[in-house]
């Protein structure tokens, strides 16, 4: 078997690859709409003896990170937009009826809002969710070089 990030060969029952740290199996189920989730444990991780040098096991941990990160962000995107939608419709139907106010412009307003601050939770998560993924790839970057000038 190869890895899959820099195609060193695995022998069969590894977790991890001993040139680069990568995982080498994903434990992925699918939740109840199909969707997959990954499982990441940092006990595994930090507890690993397969993983050679500490920034592979700092990369690998951040890369879960960065993993969790973004869904949380998400999942706090799917609230915000829930708790708006009842609040735009609990200020819509206190609209009277011959109101100069129309209800359903004081509805897709108040529920805009909503999707709109949802959306710059999204990008901030993601972004977070980045930038530790760039700091994993970095510290990988910086142990390989470092193995490169102890092999010249």
């Amino acid at each position: 078997m190869k890895c899959s990030n820099c195609g060193n060969e695995i022998e069969e029952g590894e977790k991890f690859c001993g040139n680069c740290g990568q995982e080498v199996h994903v434990n992925i189920n699918k939740n109840e709409k199909g969707k997959q989730k990954i499982k990441f444990n940092v006990a595994d991780v930090i507890n690993a003896d397969d993983v050679i040098g500490s920034s592979n096991r700092v990369a690998y941990i951040a890369k879960g990170w960065s993993l969790q990160v973004k869904n949380r962000g998400q999942n706090i995107a799917i609230i915000v937009v829930v708790i708006y939608l009842i609040y735009a419709i609990a200020s819509a139907s206190n609209i009277p009826y011959n109101s100069s106010q129309s209800a359903f412009w004081v509805f897709i307003s108040t529920f805009g809002v909503g999707l709109i601050y949802s959306a710059i939770i999204v990008m901030v998560f993601n972004t977070i969710a980045f930038i530790i993924r760039m700091g994993a790839e970095v510290i990988q970057l910086l142990d390989d070089i470092k193995k490169q000038k102890e092999n010249i």
